[in-house]
């Protein structure tokens, strides 16, 4: 027939296209997330290790010889963004920090040249509480480390 602008093959093999494209897209969109996944999963592990070593190793108190993880020396707290900075290296940035809550003492924070702003996508947050020479009665020290890229 002279005038049909779209026949039958024509809207089966448009069919066709339309699902292929969107199953594509649907696929790529799987990736990325996967890949996201995967990124955060790879911050998180950095974060606990990095907070794990530091309560057990680089910020521990070693006072007789004897090394007690968790009690935290206030004194050795340089040595923790020391270690950071030669573990953790660009484009990933990190952020330090003790708290004490309630606040009796202020926040002491350290943290790579960028940090973990509101700019970054993926942040992975560890909070390990602590023992602080000096800190008594209701005061609950926190080790916060965060690791973003």
């Amino acid at each position: 027939m002279k005038g049909q602008l779209f026949t039958a093959d024509v809207l089966a093999s448009l069919l066709i296209v339309t699902v292929i494209v969107t199953y594509t897209a649907w696929e790529l969109e799987q990736v990325y997330n996967r890949a996201s996944d995967t990124e955060y999963e790879k911050l998180n592990a950095l974060a606990n290790d990095i907070a794990q070593m530091a309560v057990k190793n680089i910020l521990a108190n070693r006072s007789d010889g004897v090394i007690r993880a968790n009690w935290i020396e206030p004194g050795r707290w340089s040595l923790l963004g020391g270690n950071m900075s030669e573990m953790i290296l660009p484009p990933y940035g990190y952020e330090a920090s003790i708290t004490v809550l309630p606040a009796s003492l202020a926040p002491q924070k350290i943290s790579s040249s960028t940090g973990c702003d509101a700019t970054k996508t993926n942040i992975a947050v560890v909070r390990r509480i602590i023992y602080m020479r000096g800190i008594t009665g209701n005061s609950f020290p926190t080790l916060t480390i965060k690791v973003c890229v």
